[in-house]
């Protein structure tokens, strides 16, 4: 095998972080970006510096080594990985690059590992991704992503015979207060709903709102008498909510909640059609009231 080659000072004109690692994971080369993110990073030069074992800097992550390994037998032609690596006031992300070095016989003799920053575009994935599962006008989850939890947390329910529950609810003549005193009162109404919602549920609790003045709450682990309290005090909070003395309106807020916890319902569309029927029974009743389907 040819002699390793050792200049690569070209690479120390590039931002990215970059090092040359030999067959056995030796790092025989590291740009300037490299030991610069890594001294002012609190990091160690000495532990990730030429000499030194990347391996080593990366054992817990058994993902990497593997993919590095592949790369310099010729089992694969290239491996990356995207990764966070926050400091203690910034969040950053990172995508590792790993391509192998031939010999001008073709024999892979190491391979150049790059790692990029790639933070603006990750915080954009992660807003986008935000928007896309979030209702613009309160910021609860949208219709698409409570589907989505709702056939998760069934199926865990069904596999470890955990209870779970679920709230539909609406605003009572909803149609009366935007005709009465227009979108912006019932868009308000809408938002300070979402705010009791939130106020009255757990962090493991999955409140949406499904389109117009709908809105549904996903409760796993539920059962009847935990799933009773919580629409009770969703009632009486809406009851007594300040926006019922608000000085530009003198219209009051109630809805209707229907309420059940599941049981033999196999799919969530069951458990959909069956909360829904609770709700149009609680509207039976005459409003502003919970009906619970046990």
């Amino acid at each position: 095998m040819e002699e390793f080659i050792t200049d690569y000072s070209v690479l120390d004109s590039l931002l990215d972080n970059i090092s040359i690692i030999d067959l056995n994971g030796f790092i025989r080369f590291t740009n300037e970006s490299w030991i610069r993110f890594a001294m002012t990073n609190g990091g160690n030069p000495n532990n990730c510096g030429i000499g030194t074992n990347y391996f080593d800097a990366c054992k817990e992550e058994n993902t990497v080594v593997l993919g590095i390994r592949q790369v310099l037998t010729g089992r694969i032609l290239s491996f990356q990985y995207e990764y966070p690596c926050h400091s203690p006031s910034v969040k950053r992300w990172f995508l590792m690059q790993t391509a192998p070095l031939y010999t001008s016989s073709g024999e892979i003799y190491g391979a150049v590992i790059s790692h990029i920053n790639i933070t603006q575009r990750k915080l954009l994935e992660l807003q986008l991704e935000e928007l896309a599962i979030t209702d613009t006008l309160t910021s609860l989850y949208n219709r698409r992503y409570f589907n989505k939890k709702l056939k998760q947390e069934l199926a865990h329910a069904n596999r470890y015979n955990h209870s779970l529950s679920l709230i539909l609810l609406d605003i009572d003549h909803f149609k009366k207060i935007n005709d009465t005193y227009g979108h912006e009162a019932g868009d308000r109404a809408i938002r300070e709903i979402s705010f009791v919602l939130l106020d009255c549920t757990r962090e493991k609790d999955t409140c949406a709102r499904l389109g117009g003045d709908e809105f549904a709450i996903i409760l796993p682990e539920t059962n009847a008498k935990q799933l009773k309290a919580i629409s009770e005090r969703i009632l009486k909070e809406i009851q007594n909510h300040p926006l019922q003395r608000n000085k530009r309106y003198s219209f009051t807020i109630t809805v209707s909640i229907g309420a059940l916890v599941k049981g033999n319902q196999k799919n969530e569309e069951a458990l959909l059609h069956d909360v829904d029927r609770a709700l149009y029974k609680a509207k039976e009743k005459g409003r502003n009231q919970i009906y619970m389907n046990l």
